[in-house]
C-alpha cells in the first residue's frame, strides 16, 4: 500500500496515551529509556509526549507536562520530532510560558478540542499558538459526533486562524473504514490543508481505520507501541506498520523487538500483539514451529528473531525457503497464483 517514498508521516503516541494507563507512572529514568528507545526507530517521524501525569504523580487526569517533563524530553530525543497536546481550557499563562520556552523543541503544537462546540475561544488560542512558530494541529476530538459534512465545514471555519493540519479523531473507536474515508474525501473537498488521523481500537478496527486513511489522503498518522491507550487502545504501531511495510527493513523490526520488553514493565496493562507473533503472521507460520526455528537459528550461528524476518521475507517475495529450512519446516507454500 505505500513505499518507503510514499508513506505517512508516523506520529507515535505511546507517552501521551499511556499517561491514561493505571501503572503508566514515570520515573525520569524510565522516561529517558523509553524516549531513547522509542527516537532508534526507524520511520517514526514525531514523538507525541504530552499531556501526561507528569514524573511520578498519581492524579488520574492527565495534566500539562512540567518543566523538567519538557526539559528530559527535550534532552533525551535526537532523531524524531517532538509533539506536545494542548487543551485551552487548561493552560494558563505558567504552561504558555513553558511552552515558549521550549518552542525550538516543539515540532507539532495539537489543540484538542470537542468537534460539537462553539468555537470562538478555540480560534482565539489558535492565533496565540501562532506566535510559537511551529505546526498547529487542530485535533477535533468525538469527531463521529457529527456528520462528515458537518465536520469539514466546522474545519473551515476554524482554520484561518493558523492552522496548519486537521486531525479526524475517532475518540470512541466506533468509525469504519467507510466512516473514515468518507470524513477525508468531505475535507479535502472542503478545505486546502493536511490531514492526520487518531484511531481507538474498541471495534478492533483501528489499523484498518488508519490504513485507509492514509489511502484516502490523510498524511499524519497516530499510533502507539503495543496499542497502549486509553480504553481499549489506540492503533498498533507495530501491527500498523506490518501492513505497510511488511517484514522488510530489519533494523525497523528488531529496534521495536527491543523497545517492546521495555513497553512491557512500565505499562504492564498493554494489550497489544507481540511483535515475534506479528512477524509469525507474516511468515505465515505457526508459532508452534518456534522450537524448531531456534534449532535452525543456532545452526546459523544466526538470530532466532533475524531467521524468522528472513522466512518471512521468502514469504513476502513469493520465494523459496531456503535450502536449511526445508526440512524444519516441510509445511510451507508459497502462492504462485
Amino acid at each position: 500500500m505505500s513505499s518507503m517514498d510514499n508513506r505517512p508521516l508516523h506520529v507515535e503516541n505511546i507517552l501521551r496515551e499511556g499517561s491514561y494507563s493505571s501503572n503508566s507512572r514515570l520515573t525520569p529514568e524510565e522516561l529517558r529509556q523509553t524516549l531513547r528507545l522509542i527516537d532508534e526507530i526507524p520511520i517514526i517521524d514525531i514523538i507525541d509526549i504530552g499531556p501526561g501525569k507528569g514524573l511520578e504523580q498519581t492524579i488520574i487526569e492527565p495534566g500539562f507536562p512540567t518543566e523538567k517533563y519538557f526539559d528530559i524530553v527535550s534532552n533525551s530525543v535526537k532523531n524524531s520530532g517532538l509533539s506536545v497536546m494542548v487543551h485551552p481550557d487548561k493552560i494558563g499563562n505558567e504552561e504558555f510560558n513553558i511552552l515558549q520556552k521550549f518552542s525550538g523543541s516543539i515540532d507539532q503544537l495539537r489543540v484538542a478540542v470537542d468537534t460539537n462546540i462553539n468555537h470562538r475561544t478555540t480560534k482565539e488560542f489558535i492565533r496565540n499558538c501562532t506566535t510559537l512558530e511551529t505546526t498547529v494541529c487542530l485535533n477535533l476530538r468525538k469527531s463521529h459526533t457529527v456528520s462528515p459534512i458537518t465536520f469539514a465545514k466546522t474545519v473551515d471555519s476554524i482554520i484561518n486562524a493558523g492552522v496548519d493540519v486537521v486531525y479526524i479523531v475517532d475518540s470512541a473507536g466506533c468509525m469504519s473504514p467507510t466512516n473514515v474515508r468518507q470524513y477525508v474525501d468531505h475535507l479535502q473537498e472542503k478545505v486546502d490543508i493536511q490531514i492526520g488521523f487518531h484511531g481507538h481500537d474498541n471495534l478492533g478496527m483501528a489499523v484498518q481505520n488508519a490504513l485507509v486513511a492514509f489511502d484516502s489522503g490523510a498524511e499524519y498518522i497516530d499510533s502507539c507501541l503495543q496499542s497502549v491507550g486509553r480504553s481499549a487502545g489506540n492503533t498498533q504501531t507495530e501491527a500498523f506498520f506490518s501492513q505497510l511495510y511488511g517484514p522488510y527493513k530489519e533494523d525497523m523490526w528488531e529496534s521495536l523487538h527491543q523497545v517492546e520488553a521495555v513497553i512491557h514493565e512500565v505499562y504492564p496493562d498493554n494489550r497489544g500483539r507481540h511483535v515475534e507473533d506479528i512477524i509469525f503472521g507474516m511468515a505465515g507460520l505457526s508459532s508452534s514451529r518456534s522450537a524448531q526455528l531456534k534449532r535452525e537459528a543456532e545452526n546459523q550461528n544466526k538470530s532466532y528473531f533475524k531467521v524468522l524476518l528472513e522466512y518471512a521475507e521468502c514469504r513476502y517475495n513469493n520465494e523459496e525457503i531456503p535450502n536449511q529450512l526445508v526440512v524444519a519446516f516441510e509445511d510451507y507454500s508459497i502462492n504462485r497464483d
